[in-house]
């Protein structure tokens, strides 16, 4: 092995146990946030882990007013009651699940 690789593998162990531990930026109702993944113009993306289930999530923030209400919107849409949306304070959210394998960039699209 290399030195090289032997530090690449290093980042990865450290990246890893970075999302199994409790190292994290703030907890928001029963997510932890453990990284911000990007901004764009419809709000900010993190990636988070439910504190009790363990599971891996992106959680994706709205900027402003209206985008909060549509939020709303499609969680009634959806049926659920008790939406995470509602559940993480003042501003809105949605939660997904995460898929690391997969990469919505076209470039990326193996055929």
């Amino acid at each position: 092995m290399t030195f090289e690789s032997l530090l690449g593998f290093e980042k990865h162990l450290v990246q890893k146990r970075l999302e199994r531990k409790s190292y994290h930026l703030e907890q928001k109702g029963r997510y932890i946030i453990l990284r911000e993944i990007g901004r764009g113009g419809m709000g900010i993306v993190y990636l988070a882990r439910h504190g009790f289930l363990k599971k891996v999530t992106s959680i994706h923030g709205t900027k402003d007013a209206q985008q909060e209400r549509l939020v709303e919107l499609l969680a009634r849409h959806r049926g659920n009651v008790s939406h995470v949306a509602a559940e993480l304070g003042a501003s809105r959210m949605q939660v997904y699940r995460w898929l690391k394998k997969y990469s919505l960039d076209p470039k990326s699209y193996r055929f």
